[in-house]
Protein backbone atom coordinates (compact mmCIF):
# COMPACT_ATOMS: atom_id res chain seq x y z
CA UNK A 1 0.00 0.00 0.00
CA UNK A 2 1.39 3.37 -0.83
CA UNK A 3 1.47 6.43 1.51
CA UNK A 4 -0.95 8.39 -0.36
CA UNK A 5 -3.46 4.97 -0.17
CA UNK A 6 -2.60 4.95 4.04
CA UNK A 7 -3.49 8.70 4.26
CA UNK A 8 -6.86 8.30 2.24
CA UNK A 9 -7.85 5.08 4.09
CA UNK A 10 -7.22 6.56 7.61
CA UNK A 11 -9.30 9.67 6.48
CA UNK A 12 -12.11 7.43 5.09
CA UNK A 13 -11.79 5.87 8.61
CA UNK A 14 -12.00 8.60 10.80
CA UNK A 15 -15.37 9.88 8.53
CA UNK A 16 -17.06 6.50 8.63
CA UNK A 17 -16.34 5.47 12.25
CA UNK A 18 -18.96 7.69 13.19
CA UNK A 19 -21.76 5.25 12.35
CA UNK A 20 -20.18 2.54 14.19
CA UNK A 21 -20.13 5.12 17.14
CA UNK A 22 -23.95 5.56 16.26
CA UNK A 23 -24.75 1.85 16.05
CA UNK A 24 -23.12 0.82 19.45
CA UNK A 25 -23.53 3.58 21.63
CA UNK A 26 -26.49 3.35 24.17
CA UNK A 27 -26.40 6.20 26.63
CA UNK A 28 -29.50 5.30 28.77
CA UNK A 29 -28.84 1.43 29.18
CA UNK A 30 -26.80 0.26 32.39
CA UNK A 31 -23.65 -1.14 30.02
CA UNK A 32 -23.55 2.53 27.95
CA UNK A 33 -21.77 0.83 24.80
CA UNK A 34 -21.94 -2.26 22.73
CA UNK A 35 -18.80 -4.16 22.41
CA UNK A 36 -19.34 -5.72 19.21
CA UNK A 37 -21.88 -4.34 16.83
CA UNK A 38 -24.34 -6.60 17.36
CA UNK A 39 -22.81 -10.24 18.86
CA UNK A 40 -22.61 -9.34 22.67
CA UNK A 41 -23.60 -12.01 25.16
CA UNK A 42 -24.52 -9.40 27.79
CA UNK A 43 -27.27 -7.64 27.71
CA UNK A 44 -27.50 -3.89 27.81
CA UNK A 45 -29.72 -4.08 30.98
CA UNK A 46 -26.21 -5.42 32.74
CA UNK A 47 -24.17 -3.24 34.62
CA UNK A 48 -20.70 -4.25 32.43
CA UNK A 49 -18.67 -2.36 29.88
CA UNK A 50 -15.77 -0.34 30.97
CA UNK A 51 -13.43 -1.90 28.49
CA UNK A 52 -15.96 -0.72 25.51
CA UNK A 53 -15.68 2.72 26.91
CA UNK A 54 -11.85 3.11 27.47
CA UNK A 55 -11.25 1.99 24.10
CA UNK A 56 -14.38 4.88 22.68
CA UNK A 57 -12.40 7.27 24.63
CA UNK A 58 -9.05 5.83 23.18
CA UNK A 59 -10.32 5.81 19.69
CA UNK A 60 -11.92 9.19 19.76
CA UNK A 61 -8.70 10.87 21.45
CA UNK A 62 -6.69 9.40 18.27
CA UNK A 63 -8.88 11.10 15.68
CA UNK A 64 -8.93 14.46 17.42
CA UNK A 65 -13.07 13.79 18.01
CA UNK A 66 -13.39 14.12 22.03
CA UNK A 67 -16.50 16.45 20.92
CA UNK A 68 -18.47 13.25 19.90
CA UNK A 69 -17.71 11.91 23.92
CA UNK A 70 -20.39 13.35 26.61
CA UNK A 71 -17.59 13.57 29.02
CA UNK A 72 -19.30 13.79 32.10
CA UNK A 73 -21.69 11.14 31.42
CA UNK A 74 -18.25 8.85 30.72
CA UNK A 75 -16.38 9.83 33.94
CA UNK A 76 -18.81 9.04 36.30
CA UNK A 77 -19.44 5.67 34.29
CA UNK A 78 -15.93 5.13 34.39
CA UNK A 79 -15.72 5.73 37.91
CA UNK A 80 -18.70 4.20 39.18
CA UNK A 81 -16.92 0.98 38.18
CA UNK A 82 -14.84 1.54 41.39
CA UNK A 83 -14.56 -1.44 44.36
CA UNK A 84 -12.28 -2.29 47.00
CA UNK A 85 -9.82 0.19 45.88
CA UNK A 86 -9.60 -0.57 42.03
CA UNK A 87 -11.69 0.59 39.03
CA UNK A 88 -12.70 -2.70 37.09
CA UNK A 89 -15.52 -4.35 35.40
CA UNK A 90 -17.41 -6.11 38.62
CA UNK A 91 -19.94 -8.00 36.89
CA UNK A 92 -17.48 -9.76 34.88
CA UNK A 93 -15.00 -10.68 37.59
CA UNK A 94 -17.91 -12.15 39.39
CA UNK A 95 -18.99 -14.24 36.66
CA UNK A 96 -15.26 -15.81 35.76
CA UNK A 97 -14.57 -16.41 39.39
CA UNK A 98 -18.37 -17.98 40.07
CA UNK A 99 -17.09 -20.41 36.82
CA UNK A 100 -13.83 -21.01 38.94
CA UNK A 101 -14.91 -21.57 41.97
CA UNK A 102 -17.79 -24.25 40.59
CA UNK A 103 -14.62 -25.70 39.28
CA UNK A 104 -12.66 -25.66 42.59
CA UNK A 105 -15.36 -26.53 44.66
CA UNK A 106 -15.74 -29.47 42.17
CA UNK A 107 -11.91 -30.74 42.72
CA UNK A 108 -11.50 -30.08 46.75
CA UNK A 109 -9.74 -26.92 46.23
CA UNK A 110 -9.81 -23.37 47.95
CA UNK A 111 -10.89 -21.34 45.26
CA UNK A 112 -9.67 -17.55 44.23
CA UNK A 113 -11.26 -14.65 46.12
CA UNK A 114 -10.23 -11.41 43.66
CA UNK A 115 -8.24 -11.55 40.45
CA UNK A 116 -5.58 -8.92 41.37
CA UNK A 117 -4.08 -9.09 37.75
CA UNK A 118 -7.17 -7.83 36.15
CA UNK A 119 -8.49 -5.39 38.35
CA UNK A 120 -5.15 -3.77 38.03
CA UNK A 121 -5.08 -3.86 33.99
CA UNK A 122 -8.55 -2.85 34.17
CA UNK A 123 -7.69 0.13 36.57
CA UNK A 124 -5.09 1.03 34.20
CA UNK A 125 -6.73 1.17 31.27
CA UNK A 126 -9.68 3.70 33.39
CA UNK A 127 -7.16 5.88 34.77
CA UNK A 128 -5.92 6.66 31.11
CA UNK A 129 -9.20 6.76 29.81
CA UNK A 130 -10.07 9.54 32.48
CA UNK A 131 -6.33 11.34 31.33
CA UNK A 132 -7.38 11.32 27.87
CA UNK A 133 -10.32 12.84 28.35
CA UNK A 134 -8.98 16.03 30.06
CA UNK A 135 -9.46 14.95 33.68
CA UNK A 136 -7.40 15.18 36.34
CA UNK A 137 -7.05 11.52 38.33
CA UNK A 138 -5.03 12.71 41.15
CA UNK A 139 -7.38 12.94 43.30
CA UNK A 140 -9.25 9.20 42.71
CA UNK A 141 -9.24 6.90 45.63
CA UNK A 142 -6.60 4.39 44.64
CA UNK A 143 -5.07 3.67 48.36
CA UNK A 144 -5.47 -0.27 47.61
CA UNK A 145 -3.23 0.43 44.03
CA UNK A 146 -0.62 1.59 45.93
CA UNK A 147 -0.99 -0.44 48.74
CA UNK A 148 -1.05 -3.82 46.33
CA UNK A 149 2.53 -2.50 44.35
CA UNK A 150 4.26 -1.99 48.04
CA UNK A 151 3.60 -5.64 48.78
CA UNK A 152 4.89 -7.18 45.79
CA UNK A 153 7.61 -4.76 44.69
CA UNK A 154 10.48 -6.83 45.97
CA UNK A 155 8.57 -10.03 44.09
CA UNK A 156 8.66 -7.51 41.31
CA UNK A 157 12.13 -6.40 40.92
CA UNK A 158 13.96 -9.03 42.18
CA UNK A 159 12.26 -11.61 39.24
CA UNK A 160 15.16 -11.76 36.65
CA UNK A 161 14.54 -12.95 33.10
CA UNK A 162 13.94 -16.57 33.78
CA UNK A 163 11.08 -15.48 35.02
CA UNK A 164 8.39 -18.15 33.59
CA UNK A 165 6.34 -15.53 32.55
CA UNK A 166 8.22 -12.44 31.63
CA UNK A 167 5.12 -10.67 29.41
CA UNK A 168 2.99 -10.94 32.95
CA UNK A 169 6.59 -9.59 34.74
CA UNK A 170 7.15 -6.81 32.09
CA UNK A 171 2.98 -6.06 32.52
CA UNK A 172 3.31 -5.34 36.35
CA UNK A 173 6.35 -3.46 36.09
CA UNK A 174 4.22 -1.08 33.11
CA UNK A 175 1.88 -0.54 35.77
CA UNK A 176 3.44 -0.07 38.29
CA UNK A 177 5.58 2.87 36.38
CA UNK A 178 2.18 4.22 35.27
CA UNK A 179 0.44 4.31 38.56
CA UNK A 180 3.45 5.77 40.41
CA UNK A 181 3.29 8.91 37.46
CA UNK A 182 0.23 9.42 37.34
CA UNK A 183 -1.52 8.93 40.91
CA UNK A 184 1.53 10.39 42.40
CA UNK A 185 2.14 7.18 44.46
CA UNK A 186 4.57 8.53 47.73
CA UNK A 187 7.48 6.02 46.27
CA UNK A 188 7.23 6.98 43.06
CA UNK A 189 11.11 8.07 42.55
CA UNK A 190 12.26 4.93 44.68
CA UNK A 191 10.00 2.74 41.86
CA UNK A 192 11.88 4.48 39.40
CA UNK A 193 15.51 3.33 40.88
CA UNK A 194 14.65 0.36 41.17
CA UNK A 195 13.11 0.11 37.53
CA UNK A 196 16.52 1.47 36.32
CA UNK A 197 18.46 -0.87 38.08
CA UNK A 198 16.31 -3.97 37.21
CA UNK A 199 16.71 -3.06 33.39
CA UNK A 200 20.70 -3.30 33.54
CA UNK A 201 20.63 -6.45 35.27
CA UNK A 202 17.99 -7.82 32.66
CA UNK A 203 18.22 -6.73 29.50
CA UNK A 204 19.58 -9.64 26.69
CA UNK A 205 22.82 -8.44 25.66
CA UNK A 206 22.18 -10.37 22.66
CA UNK A 207 19.09 -8.37 20.84
CA UNK A 208 18.22 -6.05 23.27
CA UNK A 209 15.02 -7.51 24.27
CA UNK A 210 13.65 -8.28 28.16
CA UNK A 211 13.00 -11.93 27.47
CA UNK A 212 15.10 -14.65 28.02
CA UNK A 213 17.07 -15.98 25.28
CA UNK A 214 14.40 -19.51 25.42
CA UNK A 215 11.59 -17.21 25.33
CA UNK A 216 9.18 -17.43 22.36
CA UNK A 217 9.62 -14.50 19.57
CA UNK A 218 5.96 -13.58 20.90
CA UNK A 219 6.95 -13.79 24.26
CA UNK A 220 10.06 -11.41 23.56
CA UNK A 221 8.25 -9.10 21.72
CA UNK A 222 5.94 -8.83 24.20
CA UNK A 223 7.36 -8.19 27.21
CA UNK A 224 9.99 -5.75 25.39
CA UNK A 225 6.84 -3.47 24.25
CA UNK A 226 5.39 -3.67 27.72
CA UNK A 227 8.99 -2.53 29.10
CA UNK A 228 8.99 0.12 26.56
CA UNK A 229 5.70 1.76 27.64
CA UNK A 230 7.00 1.78 31.28
CA UNK A 231 9.89 3.74 29.73
CA UNK A 232 7.92 6.44 28.09
CA UNK A 233 5.85 7.12 31.26
CA UNK A 234 9.12 7.88 32.51
CA UNK A 235 10.47 9.70 29.15
CA UNK A 236 13.40 7.35 29.18
CA UNK A 237 12.81 5.47 26.43
CA UNK A 238 16.71 5.73 25.03
CA UNK A 239 17.09 2.95 27.68
CA UNK A 240 15.19 0.31 25.62
CA UNK A 241 16.11 0.33 22.30
CA UNK A 242 19.44 -0.01 20.39
CA UNK A 243 20.54 -1.08 16.62
CA UNK A 244 20.33 -5.35 18.06
CA UNK A 245 16.53 -4.39 18.83
CA UNK A 246 15.62 -3.23 15.64
CA UNK A 247 17.41 -6.19 13.77
CA UNK A 248 15.77 -8.71 16.01
CA UNK A 249 12.34 -6.98 15.22
CA UNK A 250 12.55 -6.97 11.66
CA UNK A 251 13.76 -10.28 11.21
CA UNK A 252 11.52 -12.01 13.66
CA UNK A 253 8.14 -10.60 13.78
CA UNK A 254 4.99 -11.79 16.00
CA UNK A 255 1.98 -12.44 14.02
CA UNK A 256 -1.24 -13.26 15.34
CA UNK A 257 -4.47 -11.47 17.43
CA UNK A 258 -4.42 -7.13 16.86
CA UNK A 259 -2.43 -7.17 20.29
CA UNK A 260 0.17 -9.42 18.74
CA UNK A 261 0.12 -7.33 15.12
CA UNK A 262 1.22 -3.91 16.98
CA UNK A 263 3.47 -4.56 19.34
CA UNK A 264 7.07 -4.81 17.00
CA UNK A 265 5.43 -1.49 15.32
CA UNK A 266 5.09 0.03 18.49
CA UNK A 267 9.04 -1.13 19.66
CA UNK A 268 10.09 0.29 16.09
CA UNK A 269 8.49 3.49 16.16
CA UNK A 270 9.83 3.79 19.62
CA UNK A 271 13.48 3.33 17.90
CA UNK A 272 12.88 5.97 14.99
CA UNK A 273 15.64 8.27 17.63
CA UNK A 274 18.59 5.58 16.69
CA UNK A 275 18.34 6.85 12.86
CA UNK A 276 18.97 3.03 11.68
CA UNK A 277 17.37 1.28 9.02
CA UNK A 278 14.43 3.89 8.60
CA UNK A 279 13.93 3.06 4.91
CA UNK A 280 13.43 -0.75 6.12
CA UNK A 281 11.44 -0.05 9.17
CA UNK A 282 8.84 2.47 6.50
CA UNK A 283 8.56 -0.60 4.15
CA UNK A 284 7.93 -2.84 6.72
CA UNK A 285 5.00 -0.28 8.39
CA UNK A 286 3.81 -0.47 4.95
CA UNK A 287 3.15 -4.10 4.55
CA UNK A 288 1.43 -4.09 7.82
CA UNK A 289 -0.90 -2.05 6.54
CA UNK A 290 -2.00 -4.70 3.60
CA UNK A 291 -2.42 -6.98 6.12
CA UNK A 292 -4.84 -4.73 8.65
CA UNK A 293 -6.84 -4.80 5.86
CA UNK A 294 -7.87 -7.69 6.26
CA UNK A 295 -9.37 -7.48 9.53
CA UNK A 296 -11.30 -3.66 8.02
CA UNK A 297 -15.16 -3.12 7.35
CA UNK A 298 -15.12 0.52 5.49
CA UNK A 299 -18.84 1.32 5.98
CA UNK A 300 -18.35 1.76 9.91
CA UNK A 301 -14.20 2.72 9.45
CA UNK A 302 -14.16 -0.02 12.31
CA UNK A 303 -12.14 -3.29 12.72
CA UNK A 304 -12.61 -6.62 14.49
CA UNK A 305 -9.97 -7.77 16.84
CA UNK A 306 -9.90 -11.07 15.09
CA UNK A 307 -9.56 -11.99 11.24
CA UNK A 308 -12.99 -12.83 9.99
CA UNK A 309 -14.69 -12.14 13.70
CA UNK A 310 -15.29 -9.65 16.48
CA UNK A 311 -13.69 -9.95 19.96
CA UNK A 312 -15.19 -13.02 21.74
CA UNK A 313 -12.63 -12.80 25.08
CA UNK A 314 -11.56 -9.90 27.25
CA UNK A 315 -9.45 -11.02 29.92
CA UNK A 316 -10.41 -14.34 29.67
CA UNK A 317 -14.06 -13.04 29.98
CA UNK A 318 -16.27 -14.86 27.20
CA UNK A 319 -18.19 -11.37 25.99
CA UNK A 320 -19.03 -11.78 22.40
CA UNK A 321 -20.19 -14.75 19.75
CA UNK A 322 -17.74 -13.58 17.15
CA UNK A 323 -19.68 -12.26 14.63
CA UNK A 324 -18.62 -10.70 11.02
CA UNK A 325 -18.53 -8.01 12.65
CA UNK A 326 -16.31 -4.91 14.11
CA UNK A 327 -15.84 -4.80 17.77
CA UNK A 328 -14.32 -1.47 20.31
CA UNK A 329 -11.57 -3.83 21.22
CA UNK A 330 -9.98 -4.40 17.20
CA UNK A 331 -10.69 -1.01 16.43
CA UNK A 332 -9.30 0.91 19.35
CA UNK A 333 -5.71 -1.25 18.75
CA UNK A 334 -6.41 -0.49 15.01
CA UNK A 335 -6.37 3.26 15.25
CA UNK A 336 -3.73 3.15 17.67
CA UNK A 337 -1.84 1.57 14.50
CA UNK A 338 -3.16 4.45 12.72
CA UNK A 339 -0.70 6.78 14.69
CA UNK A 340 1.99 4.77 14.98
CA UNK A 341 2.04 4.32 10.93
CA UNK A 342 1.34 8.44 10.35
CA UNK A 343 4.43 9.02 13.10
CA UNK A 344 7.02 5.89 11.13
CA UNK A 345 5.82 7.07 7.41
CA UNK A 346 6.15 11.04 8.61
CA UNK A 347 2.39 11.75 7.77
CA UNK A 348 1.53 13.12 10.58
CA UNK A 349 1.02 16.96 9.10
CA UNK A 350 -1.85 15.61 6.41
CA UNK A 351 -3.40 13.35 8.95
CA UNK A 352 -2.95 15.38 12.37
CA UNK A 353 -3.92 12.45 14.90
CA UNK A 354 -3.07 12.17 18.71
CA UNK A 355 -0.82 10.20 20.95
CA UNK A 356 -3.36 9.13 23.39
CA UNK A 357 -2.07 7.94 27.23
CA UNK A 358 -2.11 4.08 26.98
Amino acid sequence: MSDQEIIEWIKLSKTNIVSFFDKTIHTKSKSLLNLSLSGDINSKDIKWGLAQATFFIRIAKIIGRLDLIDSELFYNFILSFQHKGFIYDKYLHEVKLGRRKRLKNALLLKPQIFDYPIAVAESRQAIASLINLGFDTKEIQTNKLSNYYQEIKDEIFESALTHNNPWGLSSHINHLIFFSKYLQFEKDEYYRNRFEEWLLLNRNETDFTFADTKSSVAMKVGSTMKIHMALKSMNKIELGIHEKLVDFQLQSEANGDACELFNTIYILKNCLSLNYRIKDIQQFARSKADVWLKYFYPEYGAFSFNENKSSTIYYSFKVAHGKLEPDYHGTAMFYWGFYMLSEILELQDKLKLVEPIL
